[in-house]
């Protein structure tokens, strides 16, 4: 389990050339995670496009919801986007959770072993993208 310490968000480009939000996650435990959502060559129908969702805004919604400083995991956190996709925008929950992920992935518990890894390799396989 982890403790949202804060979040915070920049503006950057995709690669359109168009702003998109991209949001810090830090846990209590000093593990950060970055996440933004990519836009894509065509938009599909579940992308939004440019947001009009004041990032400032999510922050300050997700901690009135009281999710910052308890413990959660991904499946909590997502589960509580999910619920608020309309509010915050698909593109900004895709990065939010993202964020979390990655501060998941460096958190201390699992540097120090408490996840145990795979002895196996994982077995990969060559692909090709046809257009």
């Amino acid at each position: 389990m982890h403790k949202i310490k804060s979040i915070h968000f920049q503006k950057i480009l995709n690669s359109h050339a168009d702003f998109t939000n991209e949001f810090i996650i830090r846990f209590d435990n000093g593990s950060e995670g970055i996440g933004s959502a990519p836009k894509g060559e065509t938009i599909s129908i579940y992308e939004t496009g440019r947001s009009t969702v004041d990032p400032k805004s999510i922050i300050e919604v997700i901690k009135k919801d009281g999710y910052f400083r308890v413990p959660l995991s991904q499946l909590t956190f997502d589960s509580y986007l999910e619920e608020k996709m309309n509010a915050f925008g698909r593109n900004n929950i895709f990065a939010l959770s993202l964020s979390f992920y990655n501060a998941a992935g460096k958190s201390s518990d699992i540097r120090q072993g408490h996840i145990r890894k795979s002895s196996k390799r994982p077995n990969f396989r060559d692909c090709a993208s046809i257009f």
